[in-house]
């Protein structure tokens, strides 16, 4: 068998929306011995089953509500599955949730650092890559600046350098990582293509078809938490289009 990076076997994640509009007395005491007597579940997943091999590229794609967001921030550990099971083999490392990884009142030198161990970097690690993490993010001017006196443009600069200069085996990303300045878009997709000769596992999702096209080997459809295709590129993407009425 191939050795897998990722695989995901029956994965589910369940959300309650709240649906009680009465407060009576008997209402309160069912709710304290069954508190979702009056909440109707929602499943953002329900029966996604796929494998990503070592140093394989997919994408995925699907509406917004789809559950793209929601599939990666399980595959990156954020959220615990309701049903089902993740299997991850590898240093993982994701540009999901780390606004909050970082320190506004630290300077953007002494949050590369922070970030370099949070990505499982070695402070001597970072120290020996600093001066490449800045200069592919451009940022030397604001390099002893506070966090929080650059513009969000420039953070997620910063964090997305760190990240990408990090022992990775597996990248998670959606795309507004991608979302910069033409400069930046082409250092990082300069980045993504070294990455991929190295055999880093990569999942991309994201609206923006082209960048599909142009990274994975694969792509998977999702559509109101469910895996509806999974098909190389074209193939996807073509029925991607024809099953919302879209005109590639």
């Amino acid at each position: 068998m191939p050795e897998y990076a990722i695989q995901a076997s029956n994965l589910g994640k369940r959300y309650y929306l709240q649906t009680r509009s009465s407060r009576t007395f008997p209402r309160r005491v069912l709710y304290w011995f069954w508190p979702r007597v009056d909440e109707k579940p929602i499943w953002a997943l329900r029966h996604v089953d796929f494998a990503v091999k070592r140093g394989e590229a997919i994408g995925v794609i699907g509406p917004n509500g789809a559950g793209k967001t929601t599939l990666l921030q399980v595959l990156a550990g954020l959220l615990a599955p309701s049903e089902g099971k993740v299997e991850i083999r590898g240093r993982i490392s994701s540009f999901l949730g780390l606004g909050s990884a970082v320190y506004p009142e630290l300077t953007v030198e002494e949050n590369i650092y922070l970030l370099g161990t949070i990505f499982g970097m070695t402070r001597a690690m970072v120290r020996k890559k600093a001066a490449e993490i800045v200069e592919f993010g451009d940022f030397g001017k604001y390099r002893h600046a506070l966090f929080n006196q650059l513009s969000a443009g420039y953070q997620m600069r910063v964090i997305v350098s760190a990240a990408l200069h990090a022992p990775i085996d597996i990248l998670l990303m959606d795309e507004m990582v991608t979302a910069g300045d033409a400069m930046i878009s082409e250092r990082f997709s300069a980045k993504m293509i070294e990455l991929r000769k190295q055999g880093t596992t990569i999942v991309l999702a994201s609206h923006a078809i082209p960048l599909i096209e142009a990274y994975c080997s694969r792509v998977i459809e999702l559509d109101r938490g469910r895996l509806v295709n999974a098909a190389k590129p074209a193939t996807a993407v073509k029925a991607y289009y024809e099953r919302h009425g879209v005109d590639g």
